[in-house]
């Protein structure tokens, strides 16, 4: 899906490329009046987005229905503060679990850490790993580490495994089904939940011991507390440095979402999320499995069009940003040895009969990153204290 900027002088009857890229033209169009504040002109877009999207159609058509429906929600909330969530019923969320499995994005995430953690314990017998965010795809991380634990030439380590997150059942099932994992394969381990947001996380909850080798995971988690205050995210990075970690695997959007006006997010977020539905579309998924998918996306673009402040939590950056935020907090980056490069990409040739489809994996500024069509989506990075 390519961005193109030319126009159409017929929108009425236009072929799939044709309309592909009036829509472009009036999406980017609708950014600018919101920014701006011309609803009147915002609103006019919206009507002729909408008679040209469909959340049936192709991956364009999707993913502007979906835009569509941000800026609608972003132009109510603008005329009337406070009356978007009284006539919206609260949504229960969809579950990442769908999105983790049915694409190579968070396999390619979860292969990489693996290989990472495993160079930095290699010779350690007592282990403190600290996943900062975990979540329902957490145990797709977890489970296939304490099983590559499990068959280690000398013998599984002492593992604790604390998980943090605020939402205290998805501890509660992560928790029973790793510590049922870990009693089958025999490897010493002990799960430690922390009920708590990150952006409140005391670190003495860790209860991190001398004698432990401390490694710290964060799974597109960190660019939460950009939506806070600048300190709180400083103060984080320079506390767990100070713990001296022998790793800390960071994976993140490369993606640049977090400028305070919303028509310039919106025109990274376009080209990143354009990427991303393709791929979907380009996975042969079922149905019900896109539409999860797609879902679970659509709350991503929805919160970086709607929300402003604290409300905005998607506020993914690249990794030079992240480079220098790591650095400022005196981390240095670390490298990505060749079992690393090459277990991503095995597991990225896997998707699509072995081929790999569209999928590619690239080392840039020190990051192992997951390209669609040779664009960056995602990247992983290691850092030494």
């Amino acid at each position: 899906m390519h961005l193109h900027h030319h126009l159409s002088s017929n929108p009425g009857a236009l072929k799939p490329e044709e309309r592909g890229i009036r829509l472009i033209q009036l999406l980017l169009a609708c950014a600018a009046h919101v920014s701006s504040g011309n609803l009147s002109r915002a609103d006019a877009c919206l009507h002729r987005i909408s008679a040209m999207s469909s959340p049936s159609g192709d991956s364009l058509q999707r993913l502007s229905s979906i835009l569509a429906s941000s800026f609608a929600a972003r132009l109510l909330r603008c005329r009337l503060p406070g009356l978007l969530s009284a006539v919206l019923p609260p949504r229960k969320p969809p579950s990442p679990l769908t999105f983790a499995r049915a694409l190579p994005y968070i396999p390619f995430t979860h292969a990489v850490t693996t290989r990472a953690l495993l160079r930095a314990i290699a010779h350690e017998r007592i282990v403190h790993i600290v996943d900062l965010g975990a979540a329902a795809h957490s145990f797709d991380l977890w489970a296939p580490f304490l099983r590559t634990l499990s068959r280690l030439p000398h013998g599984p380590p002492h593992l604790k495994l604390t998980c943090i997150s605020g939402d205290h059942h998805v501890l509660e099932s992560l928790g029973t089904s790793l510590v049922k994992e870990a009693d089958s394969l025999d490897v010493p381990f002990r799960f430690h939940p922390v009920n708590s947001p990150l952006a409140k996380l005391d670190l003495d909850s860790l209860h991190a011991r001398a004698g432990e080798a401390l490694v710290v995971v964060s799974v597109f988690k960190l660019h939460e507390l950009l939506s806070g205050e600048v300190d709180r995210m400083n103060s984080l990075l320079s506390e767990l440095q100070g713990m001296g970690p022998s790793v800390v695997v960071v994976a993140e959007q490369e993606a640049e979402h977090n400028s305070e006006r919303v028509a310039e997010r919106f025109v990274e977020g376009l080209h990143h999320y354009s990427a991303v539905f393709d791929s979907v579309e380009a996975a042969a998924l079922g149905d019900e499995e896109r539409r999860e998918v797609e879902e679970m996306v659509g709350r991503e673009i929805e919160n970086m069009v709607v929300c402003e402040g604290v409300e905005r939590v998607e506020r993914h950056e690249k990794a030079a940003r992240w480079a220098a935020r790591m650095e400022r907090a005196g981390f240095r980056q670390g490298r990505f040895w060749g079992d690393a490069v090459e277990k991503g990409r095995r597991v990225v040739e896997a998707w699509a009969g072995g081929g790999g489809g569209g999928f590619s994996v690239v080392v840039e500024q020190g990051c192992l990153m997951i390209c669609w069509h040779d664009r960056p989506l995602y990247a992983v990075s290691a850092w030494h204290s």
